[in-house]
């Protein structure tokens, strides 16, 4: 159950002498915030023999940041497109923080309002990011959680560059 006992779904039968089972939670799986339950019971005698799990708990959503990773360039003062991977049903804002010094300290991708941005796409997602200017670096990182449950979150595998960018103004190819 997802909802406290409300409703509960099946996940199969398996034999009484296992002690375990597998429980599949892939992208389509809707996620809950301590409200999952867990119930067992026999398939011949439901209402006498059988067992709920004694506390609710989280099924949290899974986030993969695959844009910008290891080796990627942003420019400062430019757009990029921040883009991830996610499963889970239910997360429909994100947020998005990203380091200038190896994830030593953090600022929003999105400086305003609770600095979410959506989580939109059925298996991916992504944000146009106004890249900030004000600090140059080979050593970036970004990480993301889910707004409403800090345990589905992600930090980039490496490290991203934010480099600044020139433009030769003179000479312009026109001069003698």
């Amino acid at each position: 159950s997802l909802n406290n006992g409300s409703l509960w779904n099946s996940l199969g039968q398996v034999a009484a002498a296992n002690a375990s089972t597998s429980w599949v939670i892939d992208k389509d799986t809707q996620v809950s915030n301590n409200a999952t339950l867990v119930r067992i019971q026999d398939a011949f005698n439901p209402d006498v023999v059988y067992d709920v799990s004694a506390v609710p708990f989280d099924v949290v959503g899974v986030f993969n940041i695959t844009d910008p990773e290891s080796g990627h360039v942003a420019i400062a003062e430019d757009t990029y497109v921040i883009k991830w991977d996610k499963q889970g049903l239910g997360i429909s804002n994100v947020t998005l923080e990203y380091s200038t010094d190896s994830g030593s300290t953090w600022s929003y991708v999105n400086p305003s309002g609770d600095h979410s941005v959506p989580n939109v796409g059925v298996d991916n997602a992504s944000y146009s990011w106004s890249v900030p200017g004000d600090v140059l670096s080979s050593f970036c990182k970004l990480k993301m959680r889910d707004l409403n449950n800090a345990y589905a979150n992600d930090t980039g595998a490496g490290f991203f560059a934010i480099r600044g960018q020139i433009e030769v103004t003179m000479p312009d190819g026109g001069e003698s």
